[in-house]
Protein backbone atom coordinates (compact mmCIF):
# COMPACT_ATOMS: atom_id res chain seq x y z
CA UNK A 1 0.00 0.00 0.00
CA UNK A 2 2.84 2.34 0.86
CA UNK A 3 4.57 1.73 -2.46
CA UNK A 4 1.32 2.26 -4.35
CA UNK A 5 0.75 5.54 -2.52
CA UNK A 6 4.29 6.67 -3.32
CA UNK A 7 3.83 5.81 -6.98
CA UNK A 8 0.52 7.65 -7.04
CA UNK A 9 2.12 10.71 -5.48
CA UNK A 10 4.93 10.66 -8.03
CA UNK A 11 2.42 10.40 -10.86
CA UNK A 12 0.44 13.34 -9.48
CA UNK A 13 3.61 15.46 -9.26
CA UNK A 14 4.56 14.68 -12.84
CA UNK A 15 1.06 15.55 -14.04
CA UNK A 16 1.21 18.80 -12.12
CA UNK A 17 4.60 19.57 -13.62
CA UNK A 18 3.23 18.92 -17.12
CA UNK A 19 0.29 21.26 -16.47
CA UNK A 20 2.61 23.97 -15.13
CA UNK A 21 4.91 23.61 -18.14
CA UNK A 22 1.95 23.97 -20.50
CA UNK A 23 0.85 27.18 -18.77
CA UNK A 24 4.34 28.69 -18.90
CA UNK A 25 4.79 27.75 -22.55
CA UNK A 26 1.47 29.39 -23.41
CA UNK A 27 2.46 32.53 -21.53
CA UNK A 28 5.79 32.92 -23.35
CA UNK A 29 4.71 31.47 -26.70
CA UNK A 30 5.85 34.52 -28.74
CA UNK A 31 9.40 34.08 -27.45
CA UNK A 32 9.43 30.34 -28.03
CA UNK A 33 8.10 30.58 -31.58
CA UNK A 34 10.62 33.26 -32.59
CA UNK A 35 13.51 32.36 -34.90
CA UNK A 36 16.97 33.85 -34.53
CA UNK A 37 17.05 34.63 -38.26
CA UNK A 38 13.99 36.86 -37.73
CA UNK A 39 15.63 38.91 -34.96
CA UNK A 40 16.02 41.99 -37.14
CA UNK A 41 13.26 41.40 -39.69
CA UNK A 42 10.58 41.01 -37.01
CA UNK A 43 12.20 43.35 -34.45
CA UNK A 44 12.08 40.62 -31.82
CA UNK A 45 13.97 42.73 -29.28
CA UNK A 46 11.05 45.15 -29.11
CA UNK A 47 8.75 42.30 -28.06
CA UNK A 48 10.54 41.99 -24.71
CA UNK A 49 9.24 44.01 -21.75
CA UNK A 50 11.12 47.33 -21.46
CA UNK A 51 12.47 46.38 -18.02
CA UNK A 52 13.92 43.17 -19.50
CA UNK A 53 15.51 45.10 -22.34
CA UNK A 54 17.31 47.43 -19.95
CA UNK A 55 18.62 44.60 -17.75
CA UNK A 56 19.71 42.32 -20.58
CA UNK A 57 21.33 45.08 -22.64
CA UNK A 58 23.45 46.18 -19.66
CA UNK A 59 24.95 42.73 -19.04
CA UNK A 60 28.00 41.50 -21.01
CA UNK A 61 27.41 38.18 -22.74
CA UNK A 62 29.52 36.04 -20.32
CA UNK A 63 27.81 37.59 -17.29
CA UNK A 64 24.39 37.18 -18.89
CA UNK A 65 25.01 33.48 -19.55
CA UNK A 66 26.32 32.92 -16.03
CA UNK A 67 23.33 34.57 -14.43
CA UNK A 68 20.82 32.70 -16.56
CA UNK A 69 22.41 29.35 -15.74
CA UNK A 70 23.37 29.84 -12.10
CA UNK A 71 21.70 27.52 -9.57
CA UNK A 72 18.51 28.72 -7.88
CA UNK A 73 18.85 30.46 -4.54
CA UNK A 74 22.15 32.23 -5.23
CA UNK A 75 22.46 35.93 -4.55
CA UNK A 76 24.18 36.81 -7.82
CA UNK A 77 20.92 36.81 -9.73
CA UNK A 78 19.58 39.68 -7.61
CA UNK A 79 22.51 41.87 -8.51
CA UNK A 80 23.87 41.94 -4.98
CA UNK A 81 27.31 43.48 -4.91
CA UNK A 82 27.29 44.33 -8.63
CA UNK A 83 25.67 47.72 -8.56
CA UNK A 84 22.10 48.93 -8.89
CA UNK A 85 22.25 48.85 -12.69
CA UNK A 86 22.75 45.07 -12.59
CA UNK A 87 19.59 44.35 -10.58
CA UNK A 88 17.15 42.36 -12.66
CA UNK A 89 13.41 43.07 -12.57
CA UNK A 90 11.32 40.65 -10.55
CA UNK A 91 9.48 39.43 -13.65
CA UNK A 92 12.78 38.35 -15.26
CA UNK A 93 13.95 36.69 -12.05
CA UNK A 94 10.60 34.90 -11.82
CA UNK A 95 10.95 33.71 -15.41
CA UNK A 96 14.41 32.31 -14.72
CA UNK A 97 13.31 30.63 -11.48
CA UNK A 98 10.25 29.12 -13.16
CA UNK A 99 12.30 27.76 -16.05
CA UNK A 100 14.77 26.18 -13.64
CA UNK A 101 12.05 24.72 -11.42
CA UNK A 102 10.17 23.12 -14.32
CA UNK A 103 13.22 21.90 -16.23
CA UNK A 104 13.57 18.15 -16.57
CA UNK A 105 16.67 16.60 -14.98
CA UNK A 106 19.68 16.58 -17.28
CA UNK A 107 20.84 13.19 -16.01
CA UNK A 108 19.19 9.83 -16.45
CA UNK A 109 18.27 7.80 -13.42
CA UNK A 110 19.50 4.27 -13.94
CA UNK A 111 18.59 1.54 -11.45
CA UNK A 112 21.51 -0.38 -10.01
CA UNK A 113 20.64 -3.50 -11.98
CA UNK A 114 21.00 -1.55 -15.24
CA UNK A 115 24.41 -0.04 -14.58
CA UNK A 116 25.95 -2.28 -17.24
CA UNK A 117 23.80 -0.69 -19.94
CA UNK A 118 20.56 -1.60 -21.70
CA UNK A 119 19.70 -5.28 -21.63
CA UNK A 120 19.62 -5.45 -25.43
CA UNK A 121 23.40 -4.73 -25.49
CA UNK A 122 24.30 -6.90 -22.53
CA UNK A 123 25.85 -9.71 -24.60
CA UNK A 124 27.22 -7.58 -27.43
CA UNK A 125 27.76 -3.87 -26.91
CA UNK A 126 27.67 -3.17 -30.66
CA UNK A 127 24.62 -5.24 -31.64
CA UNK A 128 21.12 -4.91 -30.19
CA UNK A 129 19.63 -8.30 -29.36
CA UNK A 130 16.17 -6.73 -29.77
CA UNK A 131 16.63 -6.19 -33.52
CA UNK A 132 16.88 -8.81 -36.24
CA UNK A 133 20.44 -9.08 -37.63
CA UNK A 134 19.30 -7.92 -41.08
CA UNK A 135 17.87 -4.74 -39.54
CA UNK A 136 21.08 -4.03 -37.59
CA UNK A 137 23.27 -3.93 -40.68
CA UNK A 138 24.93 -0.53 -41.29
CA UNK A 139 23.33 0.82 -38.07
CA UNK A 140 25.39 2.05 -35.12
CA UNK A 141 24.45 0.86 -31.61
CA UNK A 142 22.98 4.21 -30.57
CA UNK A 143 20.84 4.30 -33.69
CA UNK A 144 19.77 0.69 -33.17
CA UNK A 145 18.48 1.59 -29.72
CA UNK A 146 16.70 4.70 -31.03
CA UNK A 147 14.92 3.11 -33.99
CA UNK A 148 13.81 0.13 -31.93
CA UNK A 149 12.20 2.32 -29.27
CA UNK A 150 10.78 4.83 -31.74
CA UNK A 151 9.42 2.01 -33.87
CA UNK A 152 7.46 0.65 -30.91
CA UNK A 153 6.01 4.12 -30.25
CA UNK A 154 4.98 4.55 -33.89
CA UNK A 155 3.40 1.09 -33.89
CA UNK A 156 1.31 1.86 -30.80
CA UNK A 157 0.24 5.26 -32.14
CA UNK A 158 -0.72 3.86 -35.53
CA UNK A 159 -2.86 1.19 -33.91
CA UNK A 160 -4.51 3.69 -31.57
CA UNK A 161 -5.24 6.13 -34.40
CA UNK A 162 -6.31 3.50 -36.93
CA UNK A 163 -3.56 4.68 -39.28
CA UNK A 164 -3.08 2.52 -42.39
CA UNK A 165 0.20 4.08 -43.60
CA UNK A 166 3.23 5.69 -41.98
CA UNK A 167 5.17 8.51 -43.66
CA UNK A 168 8.78 8.85 -42.53
CA UNK A 169 9.70 12.46 -43.37
CA UNK A 170 13.44 13.00 -43.40
CA UNK A 171 14.03 9.26 -43.54
CA UNK A 172 17.77 9.54 -44.16
CA UNK A 173 19.23 6.14 -45.00
CA UNK A 174 15.94 4.44 -44.19
CA UNK A 175 16.92 2.55 -41.06
CA UNK A 176 13.74 3.45 -39.16
CA UNK A 177 11.58 2.84 -42.23
CA UNK A 178 12.96 -0.67 -42.63
CA UNK A 179 12.32 -1.47 -38.96
CA UNK A 180 8.75 -0.20 -39.29
CA UNK A 181 8.12 -2.12 -42.50
CA UNK A 182 10.00 -5.37 -42.09
CA UNK A 183 10.17 -5.54 -38.31
CA UNK A 184 6.72 -4.26 -37.34
CA UNK A 185 4.67 -4.90 -40.48
CA UNK A 186 3.67 -1.28 -41.14
CA UNK A 187 3.22 0.10 -44.68
CA UNK A 188 5.76 2.92 -44.91
CA UNK A 189 6.42 5.77 -47.34
CA UNK A 190 9.87 7.29 -46.89
CA UNK A 191 10.63 10.90 -47.89
CA UNK A 192 14.19 12.29 -48.03
CA UNK A 193 15.55 15.39 -49.80
CA UNK A 194 19.27 14.54 -49.72
CA UNK A 195 20.10 12.56 -52.83
CA UNK A 196 23.14 10.93 -51.25
CA UNK A 197 21.04 9.55 -48.41
CA UNK A 198 18.43 8.34 -50.89
CA UNK A 199 21.11 6.43 -52.81
CA UNK A 200 22.37 4.85 -49.59
CA UNK A 201 18.81 3.91 -48.59
CA UNK A 202 18.20 2.31 -51.98
CA UNK A 203 21.42 0.32 -51.68
CA UNK A 204 20.49 -0.92 -48.20
CA UNK A 205 17.01 -1.80 -49.47
CA UNK A 206 18.48 -3.93 -52.23
CA UNK A 207 20.83 -5.66 -49.80
CA UNK A 208 17.95 -6.50 -47.47
CA UNK A 209 15.75 -7.82 -50.27
CA UNK A 210 18.60 -9.94 -51.65
CA UNK A 211 19.19 -11.40 -48.19
CA UNK A 212 15.49 -12.21 -47.86
CA UNK A 213 15.40 -13.89 -51.28
CA UNK A 214 18.45 -15.99 -50.46
CA UNK A 215 17.03 -17.00 -47.09
CA UNK A 216 13.73 -18.04 -48.62
CA UNK A 217 15.48 -19.96 -51.38
CA UNK A 218 17.52 -21.86 -48.80
CA UNK A 219 14.40 -22.57 -46.80
CA UNK A 220 12.54 -23.82 -49.88
CA UNK A 221 15.39 -26.19 -50.76
CA UNK A 222 15.63 -27.59 -47.26
CA UNK A 223 14.16 -31.08 -47.46
CA UNK A 224 13.80 -31.30 -43.69
CA UNK A 225 11.41 -28.36 -43.59
CA UNK A 226 7.73 -29.42 -43.57
CA UNK A 227 5.87 -28.29 -46.67
CA UNK A 228 3.37 -26.28 -44.66
CA UNK A 229 6.17 -24.29 -43.00
CA UNK A 230 7.84 -23.29 -46.26
CA UNK A 231 7.00 -19.84 -47.60
CA UNK A 232 5.35 -19.60 -51.01
CA UNK A 233 7.79 -19.24 -53.91
CA UNK A 234 8.75 -15.76 -54.95
CA UNK A 235 6.87 -14.49 -57.95
CA UNK A 236 8.84 -12.92 -60.74
CA UNK A 237 6.24 -10.20 -61.18
CA UNK A 238 5.09 -9.48 -57.64
CA UNK A 239 7.21 -7.32 -55.32
CA UNK A 240 9.62 -9.42 -53.24
CA UNK A 241 7.89 -8.54 -50.00
CA UNK A 242 4.44 -9.49 -51.29
CA UNK A 243 5.16 -13.23 -51.21
CA UNK A 244 8.54 -13.62 -49.55
CA UNK A 245 8.58 -10.96 -46.87
CA UNK A 246 8.36 -12.03 -43.26
CA UNK A 247 8.43 -9.86 -40.18
CA UNK A 248 12.01 -9.76 -39.01
CA UNK A 249 11.67 -10.38 -35.30
CA UNK A 250 14.93 -10.70 -33.33
CA UNK A 251 14.76 -14.47 -32.92
CA UNK A 252 13.31 -15.37 -36.30
CA UNK A 253 15.20 -16.71 -39.29
CA UNK A 254 14.74 -14.59 -42.42
CA UNK A 255 13.27 -17.59 -44.22
CA UNK A 256 10.84 -18.59 -41.48
CA UNK A 257 7.12 -18.50 -41.97
CA UNK A 258 5.78 -14.97 -41.29
CA UNK A 259 3.75 -14.62 -38.14
CA UNK A 260 1.57 -11.93 -39.68
CA UNK A 261 0.84 -10.38 -43.05
CA UNK A 262 3.98 -8.67 -44.37
CA UNK A 263 3.75 -5.03 -45.40
CA UNK A 264 2.40 -4.51 -48.89
CA UNK A 265 4.83 -1.72 -49.63
CA UNK A 266 7.51 -1.25 -46.98
CA UNK A 267 9.36 1.67 -48.49
CA UNK A 268 8.42 1.40 -52.12
CA UNK A 269 10.26 -0.72 -54.68
CA UNK A 270 14.02 -0.24 -54.93
CA UNK A 271 14.52 3.02 -56.74
CA UNK A 272 11.81 4.90 -54.90
CA UNK A 273 13.19 7.90 -52.91
CA UNK A 274 13.64 7.19 -49.24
Amino acid sequence: AGMAAAAGGELWRERQRAADIARVLALYRPLLDAYVVEFFAEDLWAQLPPSWQAALAAAPAPQLAARLLEPPGTSAGTGAGTGAAAVWPLSLLAFRATAQALAFPRHRHRPRRQRSGPAEFRHNRSQSAALHPLLRKHVKPKKQHEIRRLGKVVKRLSEAAGCDRVVDVGSGQGHLSRVLAFGLGLPVSAVEADGRLVQAAERFDRELLRALRKAHARCARCAATPARARPPPCSATAPPWASCGARLSPGARPGARPRSRPPTCPRGPPGTPG
